[in-house]
Parts: structure tokens; C-alpha cells; sequence
């Protein structure tokens, strides 16, 4: 039997943006998601990228749990 794969990129830049609309309710000043982070101050860039990451792990260990099971 043959088995469908999909194989996405998440990209942590777009992720951490996203993830800061979502919270704060704002649009981003600019379409390119790392133009938006470099606006940042370092020390937020870095905490949406930290959050934006753990996000991504926490997809991985789902998927991955979920083909254990399937």
C-alpha cells in the first residue's frame, strides 16, 4: 500500500508574525515577515522567534504522535 505524504516548511518568521497579530490584534506595517521582525526591537524580535519555534516543535510532536497511532 502506498502512503501520501506531505512535507510543509513552516517558516518561523511568518509564524512569529502571525502569532503577534494574532495576540495583539494588529496588521503588520510591511508584507514581508522578516522586514516586520527586523522593525522589532531585538529583544522582541527574539521572543516572538523563541514562541514561533515552540509552535513548530509542538506541530512536529503531533504529527508525529499521530502517525504512531495510525
Amino acid at each position: 500500500m502506498m502512503q501520501d505524504k506531505l512535507i510543509v516548511e513552516i517558516d518561523p518568521a511568518e509564524l512569529a508574525v502571525r502569532m503577534c497579530e494574532a495576540n495583539y490584534g494588529l496588521t503588520r506595517p510591511m508584507a514581508d515577515a522578516r522586514q516586520a521582525l527586523a522593525a522589532m526591537t531585538p529583544e522582541v524580535r527574539e521572543a516572538w522567534l523563541r514562541s514561533a519555534k515552540a509552535a513548530a516543535d509542538y506541530f512536529v510532536e503531533i504529527v508525529n504522535a499521530a502517525k504512531k497511532t495510525h
